[in-house]
């Protein structure tokens, strides 16, 4: 663990590749789930659980989910909960994006639907050799039609248009100080970090690291020399701390990673690409309070510090904060779509009934 970078992982960016819809059912299939003149069959309700599932495990916060279905989340609740409840939740926001679109009395453009051929042809060509025939194959192993994959990928183009009703250029909304403020205070955590990597060395020739031919760093065991050397700054710290010094002083005189003087900023989501466990101590602390986190990458000391006002526009701070206004406006576009949850008419029994963990994540055509 060279740096910490700022994980790309926007919620907005996710709600867009996951958003999608699907209109279209056979003659008297039941509704499961339903907002005005949109609702969703079984078949359709299934297709996009097992597509929404996929995306959610492929970002770093959900990738262990699958693996580890029955460890805990949060107080009283596993991964296999929590990822069953944002995927049944992107679907009630399918409902809904679909409905205020058709409310705001907007439509796709020509050129769009023309991009969407085009892109269908191209998944086509490139996935299936150019067989139409194995394409609705693998859609039929899924429970979906041509149909159902077009209007999936329809519903993206029309979320989109929708987000930038809201929040592009001329848009509805403005994304105001107190509500970029309010963000930050909800999902950021601060703190001090002292590093001291008592697992391994990087392999250095002339000065530089040497890289291996998928772009890591090469590493080699310490010696017994440097092992000692590690275990009696260890030692320092652990002594400098119980004496009462704080992280934050101790920071330029024992971290071998010295990037970031004004402390760490992350969020549950962007932890994920950094260091989970890290991340998770700190959001456990209290202000002041300290914690000693052993990682395959070393000993980490970590002391949660207080977050400054608009952290996010300090100078120091672009890493952490690549991206923030996309990231607020994507909180509050969320908060408009679950607003209309409550008015959402669903088959609790028939949900019920869709059991997630069963459900085969779709990766091929999502």
């Amino acid at each position: 663990m060279i740096s910490a970078k700022r994980a790309v992982c926007l919620a907005l960016a996710l709600f867009l590749a996951l958003l999608c819809g699907c209109s279209r059912k056979p003659d008297g299939a039941p509704s499961v789930s339903s907002l005005g003149s949109h609702s969703l069959d079984e078949s359709e309700y299934r297709f996009l659980y097992a597509t929404y599932k996929a995306q959610y495990l492929s970002l770093p916060a959900y990738a262990e989910f699958d693996k580890y279905p029955d460890r805990e989340y949060s107080p009283g609740k596993t991964n296999a909960e929590r990822l069953d409840e944002v995927v049944r939740d992107s679907i009630r926001m399918y409902l809904v994006a679909e409905t205020l679109f058709d409310d705001a009395r907007m439509k796709l453009s020509d050129g769009d639907r023309a991009a969407l051929d085009e892109y269908i042809d191209g998944v086509i060509a490139e996935r299936f050799d150019s067989s139409r025939e194995a394409f609705e194959a693998a859609l039929a192993a899924l429970g979906a039609t041509y149909e159902t994959y077009r209007a999936m990928l329809e519903n993206g183009d029309k979320t989109r248009a929708l987000y930038e009703h809201y929040f592009g250029s001329g848009g509805a909304r403005r994304v105001t100080e107190s509500e970029m403020s309010e963000y930050y205070r909800k999902n950021y955590v601060r703190f001090a970090q002292i590093n001291v990597n008592d697992r391994y060395a990087y392999v250095e020739e002339e000065g530089a690291y040497v890289q291996n031919e998928d772009g890591s760093y090469k590493t080699r065991a310490l010696t017994a020399a440097e092992s000692a050397e590690k275990a009696r700054l260890a030692a320092e710290i652990d002594e400098a701390l119980a004496g009462g010094e704080s992280a934050e002083s101790l920071y330029e005189k024992y971290s071998e990673n010295r990037d970031y003087p004004g402390g760490y900023y992350f969020t549950a989501a962007t932890g994920a690409a950094y260091d989970s466990r890290i991340v998770e101590a700190a959001f456990g602390l209290a202000v002041g309070e300290s914690a000693k986190v052993q990682t395959e990458h070393g000993t980490f000391w970590i002391e949660r510090l207080a977050l400054p006002e608009r952290g996010w526009a300090l100078d120091g701070n672009e890493d952490f904060f690549e991206g923030f206004e996309d990231d607020v406006k994507s909180e509050l576009f969320d908060g408009i779509l679950s607003s209309h949850f409550g008015e959402i008419e669903e088959n609790e029994e028939a949900l019920a009934a869709i059991d997630g963990r069963k459900i085969e994540p779709n990766y091929e055509l999502g």
